[in-house]
């Protein structure tokens, strides 16, 4: 459980093969692990899209994309940026403050080299003064610059100066204690901007501006050309950042010893008052100091490179900032610039930045303690979050020299110790020994939200963010994945491996435990392992590495089992020689398809993020009774693939000794267990399940090798629910149509063929207002879609088929939506076309409240819609509203329109006119429709929002209080649809005939990540509910369906 010290070395990043620029920026899908068919392997976590980062966003003029590796800088799109570390605003060193929330009781073995601790009000957030970046480029008649900020909550608390130019070595303003080279000095806080001469100190006008983008943490700051102009020439930069004292008007300097509410401490009577300074292109990196856990301790306080601010930490106590004075080519930036990526890392270690979508807020939370070791003991929680809870987040990556093979590199996560940080490993033996194997793998190691996460809860899910933002950058073979930890990183190797089997090769568990997995052990019935451990470990004892030992056995894993006589907890960590293993993990592949799969489902080792139900070609594992027992097994084998199962030997006991390292040779001996092959057998469309405690699994017969008539031979405790995806009786049903107009006829046939339509309703596939307002009109007739400028011979045809001669044919919309040809189409097939529009969406949809009125009857109940989405957020006009079509085709209640945060005159009017005093719905939540629209609404109505967190809680709501389905609701049947694709609502709606017929919900799904409202409709209960899917499977696939087939973890 603990972790490993390290010291400084001369190599540093800058010295790595930086020949050819980076590469660029991919869609992370086409590298991830995939299947044919099932359930896809891992967390919904690892196949997010990467989330909105307003630090990472351009406006104004900037327009390059940010570099994100550490310690970097470049020339991108005539722009020169600088990519600073996380959470290395430490500055100078001084007199140690006892509460320093990087202090021993915390990072023992990553502590920081300068000592500056934040006041401890609330609004500095332990990182204030934390940079990010800075960015430089010219316009027409100014220099523009951008700083951004991790932390930024109050701007008149950070203040930042950029040393420009070559006037020699001068003071820097304003109390900052610090030299650099210098010509001008550019400083900012709060909302004010100031241009020194660096000799004279004299202010130099026309002064500059700076704008405060308080979402983004951005700086922008403008330099008339009046006051400075560089022209095209070469010029050094400097950036610093800290604290600024806003009633003596200068940098606030840290106190030695304790920080207080509004003071820094950490300081000393000498040093620089500035936090945190760049450009640093040559920050040291780490190397293995120390063969115990004292000396370790010691060295890596003495040394302390964890969170590359080493050099930095000195040159502030010295307070010179020469070192980081950078050149800028000038002539280089503005209109028609260079990009020039060659001083970009392209192998060898590496910090980079990736941006998270668990945000708990700004900076670090220090009470956000996952695990401590104390006289208490604590168990590592899934609620955990850990201490750094912004969106940007670091993590360290090795690339192996040279070019990557044809199907790309592998890739091993590689996870720290507690105590330690992402950089435990950076530039070790450990680290580039991994990585060099074979035809070669990429090494990451996540920060883990922590010290101290043991990756459960966000960390858990934060290391599948960390393998995906990877594969965006680089082409990962996803055959070649591995995993391995020392320590606490021990421990995540078996709990990765024995929660996502189906996504790793082998495992290397260096000092490491099972933990809170060791039940679940059997899960690794088909990933090999390697364990490493000391006899005279004083953290993970022998008695603990016996146990793990002893339950691989018992489980029938095949692992190799080294105890390293002589070695205490960090022995192997000192030693930095992993050849052996690296040698062992080689090239292995995944078996995505074994014959025979075992897996422990343990729901409480689960978090509302990361929720592990499925392995392999199994899905949907439910428990028969949580409250008998937390854990279910479950074993299945396909007699298809032709052998029987592998069995289990325990080998012969060994030994050897461990040399090349730093502490000599180490003695060990060898145990472990090895699988014999299975012997050959008769194919046989047949599954063999044993299970305890398990009601439900789903079996994709496809990659089981079997078929749907398969023979289920089951040996369970109780009843078992096995469902053979897409096989009758699954509960599945997929009306597959190739778009959505051709879905529309195929819902409209089934939901009249009795002949009931006394007439149709028309809509464009153009945009969604029309249709979703019309599916009120749905309940007496079919609501068809069709283009705008002719009618769809499809749904000519089934117009002939469901109508008489002369029924009304509805059309919404104007000529715009529904050209004059569709009405000479529909007359000339010997209907009336009857054209409901209004000069807007929002008028359309009150003619279309009239004619409900007017056809249907007078409605007990109005729904209320918002009418128009945003540039960034389109699909949020819609999301809401489509979840009520159903309703509103069953009831006939109108759907009506207005701007999201005024109620729209018409609609006003209408309703005023109309509702009397019958209920009125607002769907969706107030970022939806505000509650001043609410407000507006006719004072006599009840009036009642259905809004719920996300566009699927919403329907899930409305499902339940429009149509009175919930998840207790037997018999259920719910309609689904890609609810997050452009047009998701098209495919919805086209369906909302046929969703009608039977008082059936039509529920947003998510083909990216899993829609918690819907999921918990769709899968929560007894029984589950059955499903008619809208679309073909490029709309929703199989994979997506089995996923939400998942009851979620409730938060």
């Amino acid at each position: 459980m603990s972790l490993i010290a390290i010291a400084v070395t001369a190599a540093v990043v800058a010295g790595m093969v930086t020949a050819e620029p980076a590469e660029a920026m991919s869609e992370a899908g086409d590298h991830l692990p995939s299947v044919t068919s099932g359930h896809r392997p891992g967390p919904d976590a690892l196949y997010l899209p990467p989330p909105r980062a307003p630090q990472l966003e351009n406006v104004g003029p900037w327009q390059a994309e940010p570099l994100l590796i550490s310690g970097a800088h470049a020339y991108r799109d005539g722009e020169w940026l600088y990519q600073d570390f996380l959470f290395d605003d430490h500055g100078a060193t001084g007199v140690l403050d006892p509460s320093d929330p990087y202090g021993v009781s915390t990072n023992l073995y990553s502590p920081a080299a300068g000592t500056f601790t934040y006041p401890t009000d609330e609004v500095y957030r332990h990182n204030a003064a934390d940079l990010v970046e800075l960015r430089i480029t010219r316009l027409d008649d100014a220099t523009a610059l951008r700083i951004t900020l991790n932390t930024l909550v109050d701007p008149a608390l950070t203040a930042v100066t950029i040393a420009l130019g070559d006037a020699g070595s001068h003071d820097w303003p304003h109390g900052a204690g610090a030299s650099s080279l210098a010509e001008v000095f550019l400083t900012t806080h709060g909302g004010t901007a100031e241009l020194l001469d660096a000799a004279t100190g004299e202010v130099i006008s026309p002064a500059p501006t700076v704008t405060v983008d308080l979402e983004r943490r951005q700086l922008d700051l403008r330099i008339p050309d009046g006051a400075w102009n560089p022209g095209t020439a070469a010029v050094p930069v400097t950036v610093g950042v800290g604290l600024w004292d806003v009633d003596a008007g200068t940098y606030l300097a840290p106190q030695p010893g304790p920080a207080t509410e509004d003071t820094p401490g950490g300081g000393s009577l000498v040093g620089s008052a500035l936090v945190n300074v760049g450009p640093r292109l040559d920050e040291p990196t780490p190397f293995i100091a120390g063969v115990t856990m004292a000396d370790t301790a010691v060295g890596a306080r003495a040394l302390a490179p964890w969170w590359r601010e080493r050099q930095q930490s000195l040159q502030l106590t010295a307070g010179d900032l020469s070192p980081f004075s950078t050149t800028v080519d000038f002539g280089a930036l503005g209109a028609g610039g260079t990009t020039d990526e060659s001083t970009l890392p392209t192998s060898g270690p590496m910090n980079r930045i990736h941006a998270s979508r668990y945000v708990a807020g700004q900076g670090i939370e220090p009470d956000n303690v996952c695990f401590a070791i104390s006289s208490t003991p604590s168990t590592p929680g899934t609620s955990c979050h850990g201490r750094y809870v912004g969106q940007l987040q670091p993590y360290a990556m090795y690339v192996p020299e040279g070019e990557p093979p044809a199907d790309g590199w592998g890739l091993t996560l590689l996870l720290h110790s507690l105590s330690a940080n992402h950089n435990q490993y950076l530039s070790t033996n450990n680290q580039v020994q991994l990585g060099e194997r074979g035809e070669g793998h990429i090494v990451v190691t996540p920060e883990g939200r922590g010290p101290d996460g043991f990756y459960t809860g966000v960390p858990e899910a934060e290391t599948f963010e960390v393998w995906a933002d990877a594969a965006r950058h680089h082409t990962i073979d996803t055959d070649r994945v591995a995993v391995s930890g020392y320590s606490m990183g021990g421990f995540g190797t078996y709990r990765l491996l024995a929660r996502w089997p189906d996504l790793f090769a082998n495992g290397f568990s260096v000092v490491g435990a099972p933990g809170t997995v060791a039940d679940q052990l059997p899960s690794l019935h088909n990933i090999p392992l390697l364990t490493w451990n000391a006899a005279a470990d004083e953290l993970v004892n022998i008695g603990d590495a016996e146990a793990a030992h002893a339950g691989l056995v018992d489980a029938g894993v095949a692992h190799v089992y080294d105890l390293f006589t002589t070695a205490d907890h960090l022995t192997l960590a000192g030693n930095d020689e992993y050849t052996p293993g690296a040698e062992w993990m080689g090239d292995a592949e995944v078996d995505r398809d074994p014959s025979t799969i075992r897996y422990v489902l343990d729901p409480t080792e689960d978090s509302a993020d990361v929720v592990a139900d499925h392995a392999y070609w199994l899905s949907g594992l439910r428990l028969a009774d949580p409250d008998a027992a937390p854990t279910g097994t479950i074993e299945v084998h396909s007699a298809a693939f032709g052998n029987g199962r592998r069995t289990a030997e325990e080998t012969s006991p060994g030994g050897g000794a461990l040399v090349g390292g730093n502490a000599g040779a180490i003695t060990y001996v060898e145990r472990g267990v090895t699988q014999t092959d299975a012997e050959a057998t008769t194919p046989a469309d047949r599954l063999e399940i044993t299970a305890t405690n398990i009601a439900r699994v789903t079996i994709d017969p496809a990659r089981a090798g079997v078929t749907c008539d398969a023979e289920l031979v089951i040996d369970s405790d109780g009843p078992l629910d096995v469902v053979l995806a897409g096989c009758p009786g699954s509960g599945i049903e997929r009306l597959d149509a190739e778009d959505p107009v051709a879905l529309s006829v195929l819902a409209s046939r089934r939901a009249f063929e009795d002949g009931t339509a006394s007439g149709a309703t028309l809509a464009t596939t153009a945009d969604f207002a029309d249709a979703t307002t019309g599916s009120a009109l749905a309940s007496a007739g079919p609501l068809l879609l069709t283009g705008p400028d002719r009618l769809d011979d499809r749904v000519a045809a089934v117009l002939a088929e469901l109508l008489e001669d002369g029924a009304d044919v509805r059309l919404l919309g104007g000529a715009a939506a529904l050209a004059a040809q569709v009405e000479d189409d529909v007359r000339a097939l010997g209907f009336v076309p009857r054209r409901i529009a209004g000069p807007t969406r929002i008028e359309t949809a009150v003619a279309i409240a009239t004619t409900v009125e007017q056809l249907i009857g007078t409605p007990d109940r109005y729904l209320l819609a918002r009418a128009f989405g945003t540039a960034t957020a389109p699909t949020s006009a819609w999301a809401d509203a489509i979840g009520a079509s159903s309703a509103a085709a069953l009831h006939g209640w109108p759907i009506l329109l207005t701007d999201r945060t005024t109620l729209h005159a018409a609609t006003a009017g209408w309703l005023d006119a109309n509702a009397d005093d019958r209920p009125i719905s607002v769907l969706g939540g107030e970022a939806a429709l505000s509650a001043a629209v609410a407000g507006a609404l006719p004072g006599g109505s009840p009036i009642a929002r259905i809004g719920g967190a996300t566009r699927d809680e919403t329907a899930a709501l409305i499902s339940s209080e429009l149509l009175g389905v919930s998840q207790s609701t037997a018999g259920r049947q719910l309609h689904v649809h890609d609810g997050w694709a452009a047009d998701g609502w098209a495919w919805g709606l086209a369906g909302t005939s046929l969703a009608a017929t039977a008082a059936r919900p039509l529920l947003p799904l998510n083909a990216d990540g899993l829609a918690v409202g819907s999921a918990r409709l769709l899968a929560c209960g007894v029984p589950p509910a059955t499903a008619v899917v809208l679309g073909d499977t490029t709309e929703l696939s199989d994979t997506v369906l089995q996923r939400h087939l998942a009851c979620p973890v409730e938060e």
